[in-house]
């Protein structure tokens, strides 16, 4: 992985902000951007052209209500450039059981450049910083862009055909 290239930082939006209200609002923005234009998402992500574009208040009104319901947190991928690459998210947040899910997806142009697994290895880090032992995802066998990128992050890894676990120690 090119270092230079997949440097991100990852800056929560909800359910509390990392950042102040314009700049949370600006990262929105640029969320709903990639939910509204990118043909490269999957159908279900991607806004669907018969409805009214997304916004930064729909992006931040979404995610504080999923976060809230999943016991969440929702982060933008950010480039040292300020632009987003895609967002992540820590859900299911079990610190009893010392476990989280995780998801995240990227625009189009950010994909397969290492973005994937400086993300995912950030909110590893985060993650071992609270006490967390396991995070999974549902990455389907077929998925191997992304079962690539978990396996790039250098962690001990269960895997199933439907499932990654990430063990942190």
């Amino acid at each position: 992985m090119n270092e230079e290239i997949a440097e991100v930082k990852l800056v929560r939006l909800a359910p509390n902000q990392d950042v102040g209200v314009e700049a949370t609002d600006l990262l929105a923005a640029q969320v709903a951007h990639i939910l509204n234009t990118d043909e490269g998402l999957p159908e279900g992500m991607r806004r669907p052209s018969h409805l009214p574009p997304e916004t930064s208040q729909g992006v931040l009104s979404f995610t504080m209500g999923w976060c809230r319901d999943h016991s969440a947190e929702f982060y933008a991928i950010v480039l040292p450039d300020g632009v987003v690459a895609g967002a992540i998210t820590l859900s299911h947040i079990d610190l009893a059981n010392r476990q989280a899910r995780s998801g995240f997806f990227l625009a189009t142009p950010y994909q397969e450049r290492g973005y994937e697994t400086r993300a995912l290895s950030l909110l590893f880090d985060l993650c071992r910083s609270r006490g967390m032992l396991r995070v999974s995802s549902r990455v389907p066998e077929a998925d191997t862009v992304i079962r690539r990128a978990w396996q790039d992050c250098g962690i001990p890894l269960e895997i199933d055909p439907n499932q990654i676990t990430a063990v942190l120690i």
